[in-house]
């Protein structure tokens, strides 16, 4: 089936619409992951393969910049229709919308596309953050101040990284940007940027905590904690496991309650049983630290 000079289907109908249909080889079609568009599922793809419909397939909507053909929505589809081509080019009919900037396409992007799919918080933050909008930018500036990033397309834990965009952005817009810095710095001093910090949870209950307690936290408050934790360091242990020891170093206290949200965090407390005993230096450190907070 083909169709025929489009534009004056829609003409006959007065439709004005902001795209051509046009026919254009895969092989000109490009995906601007580099910028704001996200990685190929190949699982999809082969799903979207398996199932094609000719018929009620949609077309890509594509724009048509400095000479080339940019993919806005649809590479899945466009992957899928190569896939039972045996992996050759092929002609596909578009929508193609010209006069576009990068960054109009990327909010074009953001605001239409993951119907089917839908966009995780971290992809529509990064097309958001390319497309130049306020807000986007605004909330990436203050996490940065921060010393912090996101990681737009995985989930995966990692050093000085948040993973859970949605969380962080809707905090940041409740709490606003000096609560969530604030909060932020915190976390950064106590767990040093360690990836179990930045788990949603903890973001919601330090900045809750921060917002009922806000402005008694100090710089030299701060420098507090860090001091604490690089004592931890020293020893080989996190904050958190310094302070359990603490608590039961003179055998005075023999049972302890603690918060875990996985069995692994219950076997590192355990570590501690097994940890060396303060020196005294170490408990005059502590001591000198404890009275600062």
């Amino acid at each position: 089936m083909r169709l025929s000079n489009t534009n004056n289907f829609s003409a006959s109908f007065n439709v004005a619409t902001p795209y051509q249909m046009v026919v254009i080889h895969s092989s000109k079609l490009i995906y601007p992951r580099e910028l704001y568009q996200r990685g190929i599922q190949r699982k999809r793809v082969e799903l979207i393969a398996r199932d094609f419909n000719e018929y009620t397939a949609n077309e890509p909507k594509i724009s048509f910049r400095n000479g080339r053909y940019y993919v806005t929505d649809g590479q899945h589809t466009i992957e899928a229709r190569i896939l039972r081509n045996g992996g050759k080019d092929l002609p596909i009919l578009c929508k193609v919308y010209t006069g576009l900037t990068m960054q109009q396409e990327a909010l074009f992007f953001a605001e239409q596309n993951g119907h089917a799919a839908p966009l995780t918080a971290g992809i529509k933050l990064r097309a958001k953050v390319v497309g130049e909008d306020a807000l986007s930018m605004a909330f990436l500036a203050a996490t940065n101040r921060v010393g912090l990033d996101f990681n737009y397309d995985s989930l995966q834990l990692s050093d000085y990284r948040i993973s859970c965009v949605g969380t962080a952005l809707k905090l940041y817009n409740e709490m606003g940007e000096k609560i969530y810095c604030e909060s932020l710095r915190i976390i950064v001093a106590a767990w040093d940027g360690k990836p179990d910090s930045f788990r949603a949870s903890v973001l919601r209950g330090m900045m809750h905590f921060v917002e009922l307690y806000h402005g008694e936290f100090s710089e030299e408050r701060l420098a507090s904690i860090r001091r604490l934790n690089a004592i931890a360091a020293a020893r080989g242990e996190s904050l958190a496991q310094m302070a359990l020891k603490w608590v039961i170093r003179d055998g005075v206290v023999t049972s302890v309650l603690i918060g875990a949200s996985r069995p692994q965090q219950i076997l590192e407390n355990l570590k501690v049983l097994g940890s060396a005993d303060f020196t005294e230096e170490e408990l005059r450190e502590i001591d000198a630290c404890s009275l600062e907070l």
